[in-house]
């Protein structure tokens, strides 16, 4: 089932609660896809993938995973905002629906996908008579602005000059707190252009309809909340102050600035708050983009924006192996659709950056369940980075670790032994360490664990040299997979004194993935 109509009227939030309300599954029968996080189309199966809760460590396709994953057990599968994927998604589903039998998907697009068997649902705007004037006046009370009894004639009015579309009508009852019904009549339909060729909407006019309540909204704004929701137009994902006050503040926008226009935006329905975060809307965001491009700052709040998520994961990576690790997990995975962004947008600018980027991430989503996206994003920054060094070293690493994770024994073995040769070449002792955990890992994985355990042997012992300069996770992980080996030969009595022994460590560093 496709549900389509145009941007704002309401298809994610109708398929959601009728979701919510288990009237086609129950909750927890249902995977929920947010493709509107999805820049390109490179990444949609892996993405469903992860919506679907698959941890797959095979060098499959993401999209054969899924139809095995799902066989023959009955799902529904909810893929949201299509209309910028549309092809991909068309052969996307087409795939499911001939591997699985029992699989239902609800799609919402701007556009219908035109697969076989479609059953197409057209979400019309509110009766501006009867539901239009109940949302908004329902809106402007929970907002505190309540309307004049002589004022609801003109309310229905309204509601017919916003076509009955919800979104604009939460727009112009957050619009209520500057200027009355009567003003919002009087003010002009907006013409700021935009580029349509990318997706065609259902109805053209309703997308002007739009554009006028955002239009609205955007000139009842001060000069500190219209710079805010331009600025905050950069972040893909959801995002929390601290965020919006590090990416945001600058010139005229101080940091209380930034936190006083956030609450007035939520309070005008441009900006979503869900779950203690907060969000724009793509309709919203792309209003807010427009205007980030004619203030002349896109280019430069694109730049700020990677840069601070590459900050973010050196911190991660830099305080891996302490208290503050379950907090990383937490906010690497809640940035994921920002971090992809910002390694897009380093590819193109700062091939070195987004060379660092990919490795420092890497490791986890390989981990974590992401390690198509994780190749994915090593291969192509290896190929745009030219230069040598530590970071490559680590990114080849990286690299090798998704291939053998996937079962690709011969290229991570490969990678492996370069790394190796790297780390000698060198003498660094942390490329050393990290050479010999991918070394080892390989040969534990063909079922050969005693060349593995000298080699990390060794490796430990010139982590111990006064002045080695180890790293200690590279330390850690190496320890770890030591007792891996041992095990694997069969010296329990060795590997349960040096687990018993790690383990206390990692409690009293508050370090989880270890001592898991």
């Amino acid at each position: 089932m496709t549900v389509t109509g145009v941007g704002g009227v309401g298809k994610s939030r109708l398929v959601r609660e009728v979701v919510d309300l288990g009237l086609v599954a129950a909750v927890e029968d249902c995977c929920w896809a947010d493709l509107w996080q999805l820049r390109d189309d490179a990444l949609l199966a892996a993405l469903v993938a992860d919506a679907c809760g698959l941890s797959d460590h095979t060098p499959r396709l993401p999209v054969e995973v899924i139809c095995d994953w799902i066989g023959e057990r009955e799902l529904l599968v909810v893929l949201d905002s299509c209309e910028h994927v549309l092809s991909a998604c068309r052969g996307l589903v087409e795939r499911l629906l001939a591997r699985c039998p029992r699989l239902r998907i609800v799609v919402t697009s701007r556009e219908v996908l035109g697969v076989e068997g479609e059953f197409v649902v057209v979400v019309e705007p509110l009766p501006c008579a009867t539901d239009a004037p109940e949302l908004f006046l329902r809106r402007a009370m929970e907002l505190g602005h309540v309307p004049e009894p002589g004022d609801l004639n003109r309310v229905v009015e309204l509601c017919s000059y916003l076509d009955g579309l919800p979104l604009a009508l939460e727009l112009a009852a957050g619009a209520l707190r500057h200027c009355g019904v009567e003003d919002l009549l009087r003010r002009p339909r907006h013409e700021l252009s935009r580029d349509e060729d990318a997706v065609r909407p259902v109805a053209p006019w309703r997308h002007d309809v739009l554009r006028t309540a955002l239009g609205w909204s955007h000139e009842l704004c001060t000069p500190a909340e219209r710079l805010l929701w331009a600025r905050l137009s950069i972040v893909q994902g959801h995002f929390d102050e601290a965020l919006a006050v590090a990416l945001c503040a600058g010139g005229p926008l101080s940091a209380t600035d930034v936190g006083r226009a956030l609450d007035r935006l939520v309070d005008q329905s441009v900006v979503t708050r869900r779950r203690g975060r907060f969000v724009l809307l793509d309709t919203v965001r792309e209003y807010g983009r427009l205007w980030l491009a004619e203030l002349g700052e896109l280019e430069a709040m694109a730049s700020r924006h990677a840069s601070y998520f590459l900050t973010q994961a050196r911190h991660a990576d830099a305080t891996w192996t302490s208290a503050e690790q379950t907090g990383w997990y937490r906010t690497i995975k809640e940035a994921h659709p920002d971090l992809c962004a910002a390694l897009d947008y380093l590819t193109g600018h700062d091939a070195d950056g987004a060379l660092e980027l990919a490795t420092l991430t890497g490791f986890y989503w390989t981990c974590c369940g992401h390690a198509h996206t994780a190749q994915l994003y090593l291969s192509r920054t290896l190929k745009a980075c030219g230069s040598q060094g530590r970071v490559r070293q680590r990114a080849l690493w990286a690299l090798g670790l998704t291939y053998l994770l996937q079962g690709n024994h011969a290229a991570g073995t490969h990678l492996a032994r370069q790394c190796l040769e790297d780390a000698r070449l060198t003498g660094n002792v942390t490329a050393l360490l990290r050479a010999a955990y991918l070394q080892a890992m390989s040969d534990l994985l063909r079922g050969d664990p005693r060349p593995g355990l000298e080699l990390l042997e060794r490796a430990l012992r010139a982590a111990d040299a006064p002045g080695s300069g180890a790293a200690v996770q590279a330390v850690m992980m190496c320890r770890m997979l030591r007792l891996f080996a041992l095990t694997g030969l069969g010296e329990l009595k060795e590997s349960l004194e040096s687990a018993t022994v790690l383990r206390a460590e990692c409690v009293a560093m508050g370090e989880y993935w270890i001592r898991s």
